[in-house]
């Protein structure tokens, strides 16, 4: 299983620069031979998903265990012919502070990875 490692494109503050342009990070965002992605979690991203038609399932695993035993991992339905968003991932969802997501048939996938800043 190979993960494409991704960087998080921050959502900017209305009014302080040009807004995102999610077509061109989807655009972007191929698996190419990946099977997933994943990144360091701060717990302001949101995963952008684009499924083909051909749909795909996804698959969170949990970093954590409860009482020693460990957590089976999220399984979101990813609505085929559409753009999805996941997220925001609680800090205890990471596998050492760093966040994975699985993909059943990458090649129908492509994805943008958004941080929130907040509000100044």
């Amino acid at each position: 299983m190979s993960l494409l490692s991704l960087s998080p494109t921050q959502l900017p503050r209305t009014g302080a620069s040009a807004p995102l342009n999610l077509t061109t990070l989807m655009a972007a965002g191929t698996l190419g031979s990946n099977t997933g992605v994943t990144w360091a979690n701060t717990g302001r991203e949101f995963l952008v998903i684009a499924v083909a038609s051909g749909g795909s399932t996804c698959s969170i695993p949990i970093g954590t265990t409860i009482e020693g035993q460990a957590v089976a991992p999220l399984t979101p339905t990813l609505t085929a012919s559409a753009t999805n968003v996941i997220g925001p991932f609680p800090s205890d969802e990471t596998l050492g502070g760093v966040m994975t997501v699985n993909f059943g048939t990458a090649a129908n996938v492509t994805v943008a990875l958004v941080q929130y800043i907040g509000v100044i």
